[in-house]
């Protein structure tokens, strides 16, 4: 998926975790990053360790050093976005190191008409949140 498609998903789990929980708000919305912290490992091979669950359990490991309400929202928003990458053609290495093999639905291509359709649609419905529809 594009980064921007990450950006929206990542703003509509952090509305709704703000929404529906009663978690301290700030670090609730920091933890936005992590929509996209999973392709910081572009420079040293992507889809590796940082799209695996052994990953995010590292990165609440060391997220909950300073904030767990932190960890908590880093750590879903990071699922997310490893969610929506195993529909990309890719997929996505969910056991790596222990299992190097990529699952996922792998249906859409990385910016291609669907993806951007998904993030329409998820633009759509948070401005049918924010109107109150």
């Amino acid at each position: 998926m594009m980064k921007r498609t990450h950006m929206v998903a990542g703003v509509i789990v952090t509305g709704a975790l703000c929404y529906y929980t009663p978690l301290d708000r700030l670090p609730l919305i920091l933890g936005f990053i992590g929509s996209t912290a999973p392709d910081l490992d572009m420079m040293f091979g992507h889809r590796k360790i940082t799209h695996s669950l052994l990953g995010v359990c590292i990165a609440f490991g060391l997220c909950s050093i300073f904030d767990v309400v932190f960890a908590i929202s880093f750590c879903t928003n990071c699922l997310v976005h490893i969610a929506f990458d195993s529909f990309t053609k890719m997929g996505v290495p969910l056991f790596y190191p222990y299992n190097r093999k990529y699952y996922g639905f792998k249906e859409i291509k990385t910016g291609s008409a669907e993806d951007r359709y998904l993030c329409l649609i998820m633009i759509f419905l948070i401005s049918c949140i924010l109107a109150g529809i």
